[in-house]
């Protein structure tokens, strides 16, 4: 159809994200934020961003600007007083200084777990497993650079884009890594 616009792709299943955000607590400090450096991409239920703010995104388009407020109950949960442990102060070996506001990791069987020291005394240490925003009010400044599908063809070269570089592959690599019916017209 000549002269019909076509609609900008909104932010929804199957698409592909690339934005700029920062992460600002109750008074205004600002956390993290990336508006300085190379845009954030993403593809919508890959986990790599709170649920709550990929739905605050959906139906956004490139070029959309937002403030997005999120509660604590939105955003990583509520402090849980059962997360905070009181460690003898022998637990921690290696010559550790210990002191308030250190974040140590600690191994457990499924993996690594951070947490902050809040009280040391001679005998124990308090420390924090609840995540450091645990608690907090957030606001999300986001611009939408750009939106793009990302069905199945696309996920397959993203993650062939992230894991080969196709320049290091032989011509038979090439040649056994085509799509079953693919015409190769070189």
């Amino acid at each position: 159809m000549l002269g019909s616009e076509v609609s900008p792709l909104t932010i929804g299943d199957d698409t592909r994200v690339s934005l700029y955000f920062s992460v600002a607590l109750e008074d205004g400090a600002v956390v993290d934020s990336n508006f300085d450096k190379s845009p954030a991409t993403f593809v919508m239920g890959d986990g790599n961003f709170l649920p709550g703010f990929e739905k605050a995104l959906r139906g956004l388009k490139a070029g959309d600007k937002r403030s997005i407020y999120m509660p604590p109950s939105k955003a990583f949960g509520e402090v849980n007083p059962e997360n905070i442990k009181v460690l003898q102060r022998n637990t921690f070996v290696g010559g550790v200084d210990l002191e308030e506001g250190l974040l140590i990791s600690f191994e457990t069987g499924e993996g690594e777990l951070p947490g902050l020291v809040k009280k040391v005394r001679d005998d124990w240490v308090e420390v924090d497993f609840n995540h450091p925003l645990a608690g907090r009010e957030l606001t999300f400044q986001v611009q939408i650079v750009t939106v793009e599908p990302c069905g199945a063809e696309q996920l397959v070269n993203l993650l062939g884009e992230l894991s080969v570089d196709s320049d290091a592959l032989s011509a038979s690599a090439k040649e056994s890594a085509a799509f079953p019916g693919q015409i190769d017209e070189s």
